[in-house]
């Protein structure tokens, strides 16, 4: 299952629960199958992991150590057409004070 996203790019925060190792990733641009750069950070902007995708893969990203429990954010760097993440909560928003958050974090 994947989130339908319109618009300019920009980045899509989410959730990597705490004891996530890795997770997946999926995107399609229409019928565009070059490969496409994601670059994953912290939201005030920290690199965390940056990979080459190839819209016909799957992509597995890989949670460094200390990077779990917290909100990512996915910068795409052009306009997408469906994302799915699987291994991590489903759910993107535009402004991670608008993420669907387990109430653990809350307290962070």
């Amino acid at each position: 299952t994947g989130s339908a996203l319109s618009g300019p790019p920009s980045p899509y925060y989410f959730y990597v629960p705490t004891g996530t190792g890795s997770f997946l990733v999926q995107a399609k641009r229409g019928s565009r199958q070059q490969p496409l750069n994601l670059r994953f950070s912290t939201p005030e902007g920290n690199l965390i992991e940056e990979v080459v995708y190839t819209p016909s893969e799957e992509c597995l990203v890989p949670v460094p150590e200390g990077r779990d429990g917290a909100i990512w954010a996915l910068h795409t760097g052009e306009e997408i057409g469906t994302l799915a993440l699987d291994g991590v909560p489903p759910w993107l928003a535009t402004d991670p004070a608008l993420l669907l958050l387990p109430k653990e974090f809350a307290g962070q």
